[in-house]
């Protein structure tokens, strides 16, 4: 059996889920949890991908989009005025997180930049 057993359909169908299984183990990886059985899936999610010829998803309209703007918010709510709600911060704390906040925007920035070029029409 290898991929010639798979319609185009069945690839297409096969990789989201291979793609939703990678999420999932890279997120419960930063969680923590035991490699052994995650490395041992990984591992399984590989191999079903190879015999079966699985196509990664991609992604659609403005999905990267707003998965880069979802970052832009992201850094905002790193700025020190975002933040006091939770309490006061040290002036070397509130510049230091005002600073990176600029850093991750204006990285972001460059990223939503080239996406307009990048994006397939």
């Amino acid at each position: 059996m290898g991929p010639d057993s798979f319609t185009d359909a069945h690839q297409r169908s096969i990789g989201i889920a291979l793609r939703l299984f990678e999420d999932l183990i890279r997120s419960l990886r930063a969680d923590g949890l035991a490699e052994e059985p995650l490395s041992a899936l990984q591992g399984a999610v590989a191999e079903i991908a190879e015999v079966t010829g699985a196509k990664a998803p991609r992604p659609r309209g403005n999905e990267v989009q707003a998965k880069l703007a979802q970052m832009l918010v992201y850094a905002m709510e790193l700025d020190s005025r975002s933040l006091r709600g939770y309490g006061e911060l040290s002036a070397e704390a509130a510049d230091y997180l005002d600073e990176q906040s600029r850093r991750l925007s204006e990285l972001t920035m460059q990223l939503i930049d080239r996406s307009t070029f990048d994006q397939p029409s």
